[in-house]
C-alpha cells in the first residue's frame, strides 16, 4: 500500500514537472488562444490515453492532472485540499473519459467540480449552492453531455403536467447532493445536481410530462369530399359513449345504446377473443362521455372537443376512410326518358316503393321495399319528360331500369275510338250511351223525340192566371224520358 502511495505521489511529481518543463504557467494557460477546445472548453487531448491508478489520493495531488486534461484553471477550495479518492482501471483509457472518472469520483467524495468555460472550482459539495454553477435552460438537453461528473443547475419546462403535483413525485429521487425547486407561475422545475442525475431526471420528467387522459382537447378537420354534418353524424354514433345519436339511440333496445361503438370495441365476436381483447385494449375504439361535435357547412369542416385519444381515432377514421374521393360511377345519376308515363307519377310511385333518403330518423316516409329502403333519390322533370334517378350503390339501379321499362309501356286503356254512325244522330246517340253507362246517382237523362204538334199548341188559355196553370205544369210530361230506376 506504501509502495503504490509512492507510486502515485512519483507519478503526479513527474507530471507536474512535465508541466513546468514545458513552461505551462496561469498566465501563458490564459493566453494561449491557438488550443484546439472542444464544446465544454477543454483542451483537445488528441487521442492520448491513461490508466488511472489512485489509491487514497488527495484532492491537492489532483490538480497538476486536472490541469493537463483541461488546460483550464482549478480552483480548489480550502476545506477539500485533504479530501481523498481512489478509483482504479486495469486498460488504457481515452483521457476525456479519465478525467470524467476522476470527477465522478470526487463526488462520492463530496467535492463538487464546477466547470466554467475558463475554471474548475472544487468545492464541498454542501457549499455548492453559494458558487457561480452553470445553468442549463430548458431548451438546452443534458443527454449529449458526457462530463458526468460537472455540477450543473437544470431548468425543466413542463409542458402538460402540472409542477406542484410534479414535485411530490421527484421528492423521493432527489438525494442529498441535489437541490429541487419549483416555480409554479412559469410550471417549471429546476433542479441542482451532478449531469449523470441531471440526465436521470431529464429522462424521467420526460416521461411524466404526458397529456392528462381526462383533459380535453379540440380539433377541427376541413373536409374536402364528405359532407360535414353526415361526418358529424357518424363521429356522434361511433365515439359517443352516452349513444346520443338518433338513429343510434333508436336502432338499439337496452344495454350500450351504441351498437356501433361495440362492433368498434369488437365486442360482438364471442368469448373466444375474451383474452385478445384484454390485450388489445389499448388499441380498441375508445369512447368519451363529454365529446362535442359541431359542423360548419360554410366551410365543410368538422369541430371535435373530446379526449387526445378520442381525437386521434376520429382523425384517422376521417383521413383513412370517409374524406375520400368517390369513384365516377357513384356520383353519375341515371337520367331515364319517359315516351308513355307521366314523370311525376312514375316518381311517386317510386317513392312509395322505396321511400326516400333519410336524414335524421327512420320515419314513415322513409320507408320502403327490403334492403333497398332509402337507397334512391328520384326527382321528376314534367317539361323534358325524364326522371332523375340517383342511387346509393350503383349496382341497386338494374331495379329502377326494370320497373320503369316495365312501366313506360303504350298502353290502349283510355283511349277515345272514332265510330262512324251511317243513320243514327250522334248528339242523341251519345247522350242515350251517357245515361245507359252513367254511376249510379249521377243525372243523366234522354231527350225524348219530338211527336204531335209543336210547343206553341196547349189547351190552356193564354189568359189564366200563373198559379192556375202551376199545378198542371207539373204534371205535364217533360221532354225527358224516365227510366223506373229514377222513379
Amino acid at each position: 500500500m506504501a509502495k503504490t502511495r509512492h507510486c502515485n505521489k512519483r507519478a503526479l511529481f513527474l507530471l507536474s514537472a512535465a508541466m513546468l518543463a514545458g513552461g505551462l504557467t496561469a498566465s501563458p494557460l490564459l493566453g494561449q488562444q491557438s488550443e484546439l477546445r472542444d464544446p465544454l472548453g477543454r483542451r483537445v487531448p488528441n487521442g492520448r490515453t491513461t490508466t488511472l491508478a489512485f489509491n487514497k489520493v488527495k484532492v491537492e495531488e489532483l490538480v497538476p492532472f486536472i490541469v493537463e486534461s483541461t488546460g483550464k484553471v482549478v480552483i480548489p477550495d480550502a476545506g477539500v485540499v485533504n479530501y481523498t479518492i481512489t478509483i482504479v482501471n486495469d486498460r488504457q483509457i481515452p483521457l476525456q473519459e479519465a478525467l470524467d472518472l476522476v470527477f465522478l469520483a470526487l463526488r462520492q467524495a463530496r467535492v463538487a467540480v464546477i466547470e466554467t468555460e475558463r475554471t474548475i472550482i472544487l468545492s464541498p459539495l454542501e457549499e455548492v449552492e453559494k458558487q457561480d454553477v452553470p445553468v442549463i435552460g430548458p431548451n438546452e438537453t443534458t443527454l449529449t453531455r458526457v462530463d458526468l461528473g460537472g455540477i450543473a443547475e437544470k431548468v425543466y419546462a413542463l409542458q402538460n403536467a402540472s409542477a406542484e403535483t410534479l414535485k411530490t413525485v421527484l421528492e423521493e429521487s432527489i438525494p442529498d447532493h441535489a437541490r429541487m425547486t419549483v416555480d409554479a407561475d412559469s410550471n417549471q422545475v429546476i433542479i441542482l445536481g451532478n449531469i449523470a442525475f441531471l440526465q436521470r431526471m431529464e429522462r424521467l420528467i420526460d416521461a411524466l410530462d404526458r397529456p392528462n387522459a381526462a383533459s380535453l382537447s379540440t380539433e377541427t378537420f376541413r373536409l374536402r369530399y364528405a359532407d360535414a354534418e353526415q361526418i358529424a353524424e357518424n363521429i356522434k354514433e361511433l365515439f359517443s359513449e352516452d349513444g346520443s345519436s338518433s338513429s343510434s339511440s333508436n336502432n338499439n333496445r337496452g344495454g350500450n345504446n351504441n351498437r356501433f361503438a361495440e362492433f368498434f370495441r369488437g365486442r360482438g365476436g364471442g368469448d373466444q377473443n375474451s383474452n385478445n381483447n384484454s390485450n388489445s385494449s389499448s388499441n380498441s375504439a375508445a369512447l368519451s362521455k363529454n365529446l362535442r361535435v359541431t359542423a360548419n357547412t360554410q366551410q365543410n369542416s368538422v369541430t371535435v372537443l373530446a379526449e387526445q385519444k378520442v381525437i386521434d381515432q376520429v382523425r384517422d377514421q376521417i383521413e383513412r376512410v370517409w374524406d375520400q374521393p368517390l369513384p365516377d360511377d357513384t356520383v353519375v345519376p341515371r337520367i331515364y326518358e319517359l315516351h308513355n308515363s307521366d314523370p311525376v307519377k312514375v316518381r311517386d310511385l317510386l317513392e312509395g316503393l322505396f321511400g326516400t333518403p333519410s336524414e335524421g330518423g327512420d320515419s314513415q316516409s322513409s320507408q320502403g321495399v327490403g334492403r333497398l329502403a332509402g337507397q334512391f333519390s328520384f326527382q321528376a322533370i314534367p317539361d323534358s319528360g325524364r326522371i332523375v334517378v340517383v342511387a346509393k350503390s350503383p349496382d341497386n339501379l338494374f331495379v329502377i331500369d326494370e320497373i320503369i321499362e316495365g312501366l313506360d309501356q303504350p298502353q290502349s286503356a283510355g283511349l277515345p275510338e272514332l265510330v262512324e254512325l251511317k243513320h243514327a244522330s250522334a248528339e242523341e246517340l251519345a247522350e242515350q250511351l251517357n245515361a245507359l253507362l252513367a254511376q249510379e246517382g249521377t243525372l243523366a237523362q234522354i231527350r225524348r223525340q219530338e211527336t204531335g204538334l209543336d210547343d206553341s199548341d196547349t189547351a190552356t188559355s193564354p189568359f189564366a192566371s200563373d198559379g192556375a196553370n202551376a199545378g198542371d205544369a207539373d204534371q205535364a210530361a217533360p221532354d225527358t224520358m224516365t227510366f223506373w230506376w229514377q222513379r
